[in-house]
């Protein structure tokens, strides 16, 4: 699952560190008014376009719930944390597994049409 080559591997831990960085964020500002705005917005960027979809589900899934059974998806440190862990997977598997493997896909295919 890691990067194989030393450039991946950079590139990873500075993703990772990255969202530790919006966790320390969110733990940090944790009384602090909109943080949950800055998180999601954080990790929109880090997970783009990824991000995006996973978002949409989940806005749709939390509608759905209130407007069927009258559920609050509450927000929190904890909701961050939570959010900040599941789309910074998302955006690792889409940048450091899924990218690399449709690159050496089409960098396989164009070598073989030579």
């Amino acid at each position: 699952m890691a990067p194989k080559d030393t450039a991946g591997k950079v590139a990873a831990a500075a993703y990772l560190l990255a969202c530790a960085g919006v966790i320390a964020i969110a733990i940090a500002g944790r009384e602090q008014r909109d943080t949950d705005i800055v998180v999601a917005y954080a990790m929109l960027f880090l997970a783009f376009p990824a991000a995006y979809i996973i978002a949409f589900v989940f806005g749709l899934l939390a509608q759905a719930l209130y407007n069927s059974f009258g559920i609050i998806v509450p927000g929190g440190a904890v909701a961050n944390v939570i959010t900040v862990i599941i789309l910074g997977g998302v955006g690792y598997a889409q940048w450091f597994i899924l990218v690399p493997w449709l690159y050496r896909r089409v960098s396989v295919s164009s070598r073989g049409d030579r």
